[in-house]
């Protein structure tokens, strides 16, 4: 009877723990609210996986005077003793030119605006830069891969280099999902 006890809670809990990981994902693309984001991407291939594009974004990139006074007044020791309360971040965004730019950087969730988490990289210009107000911090939304089918790559490389290429996201309670590539 322990065993079969033992057996049932040994399968359960990794079910629980995988269906419990998809939740958030599935709620973002049945209720996010899709989005442009502006990209920087370059083609690699993965022997392995296919054809992938590595996206960067220009939200990733936010100018020092766009987060809150405290952070930017740290000296580099005290970013590695960064507050619990400093090391998640939120992105707010606004549009800008049909694509969301990062309005500012808060560490209060905002109530009515939409807004991408993420978290501080204590190797920034916090820690090594310099603290001029138009340096760039740059931040990671974890948005980076997007698989794309088997020789199509290229075709968007190439769009990429023209500025032709923008990343349809859907973002919901802060957690952004990268749902599809647009050539524009």
């Amino acid at each position: 009877m322990l065993n079969r006890k033992s057996f049932t809670i040994a399968v359960v809990i990794p079910v629980i723990i995988l269906l419990g990981m998809a939740v958030q994902p599935v709620l973002t693309l049945f209720f996010g609210q899709e989005i442009l984001l502006e990209t920087r991407p370059f083609d690699p291939r993965d022997i392995f996986r296919g054809d992938y594009v590595n996206l960067s974004y220009k939200i990733e990139e936010v100018a020092l005077e766009k987060f809150p006074q405290e952070l930017i007044e740290l000296t580099g020791n005290d970013v590695n003793r960064l507050p619990k309360k400093m090391q998640k971040i939120y992105g707010v965004l606004k549009e800008e030119s049909g694509h969301m730019a990062i309005d500012y950087i808060s560490f209060e969730k905002p109530k009515d605006r939409i807004y991408i988490k993420g978290r501080l990289p204590s190797y920034n210009v916090f820690l090594y830069g310099d603290k001029s107000l138009d340096s760039p911090v740059f931040l990671n939304f974890g948005l980076d891969r997007y698989y794309v089918p088997e020789n199509t790559g290229t075709a968007l490389e190439k769009a990429a280099r023209q500025g032709k290429i923008a990343a349809r996201v859907k973002v919901f309670n802060g957690y952004a999902l990268l749902v599809g590539i647009a050539i524009l």
